[in-house]
């Protein structure tokens, strides 16, 4: 069970105006996912616990988007805040909070709003596609998954008609 204040955030880390070879964004990552893991390790940032108090990933960090998972607190809000201003300081690398979205599970209009008041995010809402994985919040309905699955029955008629074909 998912607690009253958890949160998403989909940051976008890409920066159009300077083009970083792919060993310079690796290391940007390591250096934005090391800093976020110490943020949880000195307790700063409060991890969202599961059922039975298992612990969440912290983050996912896949191309230009990291996906961190914490509370809604605001003391984890400004946390996060301050570590993107410090890295952007360090590494002359901003990240682009203008384009990174929110999504909230259980959250107050007026905490979320206060939220993306103070953060600058934008708010997203669940279900969303990353990386075309569908991301939802509960149980499984058929309209998430029901372009998936007339996407395999496409694939798979094609796939069958093909096969019908004899080339001489």
């Amino acid at each position: 069970m998912v607690s009253n204040m958890d949160i998403l955030i989909a940051v976008d880390v890409s920066n159009k105006e300077i083009h970083l070879s792919h060993l310079l964004f690796c290391l940007a990552e390591d250096v934005i996912s090391r800093s976020i893991s110490k943020l949880v390790s000195q307790g700063v940032l409060e991890l969202i616990k599961s059922s039975r108090n298992n612990l969440v990933p912290s983050l996912i960090f896949y191309v230009d988007v990291v996906l961190i998972f914490c509370s809604g607190k605001m003391s984890n809000i400004n946390s996060l805040k301050t570590g993107f201003q410090e890295y952007s300081m360090d590494y002359g690398h901003c990240l682009n909070l203008g384009k990174s979205s929110i999504y909230s599970s259980l959250i107050t209009e007026s905490n979320v709003n206060s939220i993306i008041a103070s953060s600058g995010f934008s708010r997203g809402s669940f279900p969303f596609n990353y990386l075309g994985i569908l991301i939802f919040k509960g149980r499984i309905k058929y309209s998430y998954l029901s372009h998936s699955s007339d996407v395999i029955l496409n694939k798979l008629s094609a796939w069958k008609g093909s096969l019908l074909y004899m080339d001489n």
